[in-house]
């Protein structure tokens, strides 16, 4: 999967931004209050998260257009641990350090968890 993310990364460099942008964009959502939100689940393809305001200032739809590829050729990887693995791969691409990665998030079906 994060091989098929560079290859993402290597063909379009804006994807760099795209994708560090979308997995901070997703992990921004979580609120302490309730402790909805954040990457698990990736409720930010949904609204009401694709909708609030700071997630509209990010292109969170062009980063998860080009995440669909990798989806369909991983069905097997939750949204979720796609956003934040290329989230990794971006911030590694650009810095050249290695992160450690932790997979198990499960996606939700909607966005009303988020309500």
């Amino acid at each position: 999967v994060r091989s098929s993310i560079q290859d993402a990364i290597d063909t379009d460099p804006t994807n760099v931004a795209a994708f560090a942008s979308l997995a901070f964009a997703c992990s921004r959502t979580f609120r302490q209050t309730d402790y909805r939100g954040g990457c698990n689940g990736a409720r930010i393809r949904f609204p009401p998260e694709s909708e609030w305001s700071d997630n509209l200032r990010v292109d969170t739809n062009g980063a998860l257009d080009a995440l669909e590829p990798i989806k369909q050729a991983h069905p097997d990887v939750s949204y979720a641990d796609l956003i934040v693995l290329a989230g990794h791969t971006a911030i590694e691409h650009s810095s050249g350090l290695k992160m450690n990665f932790c997979g198990g998030r499960v996606d939700d079906d909607s966005g009303d968890a988020s309500i």
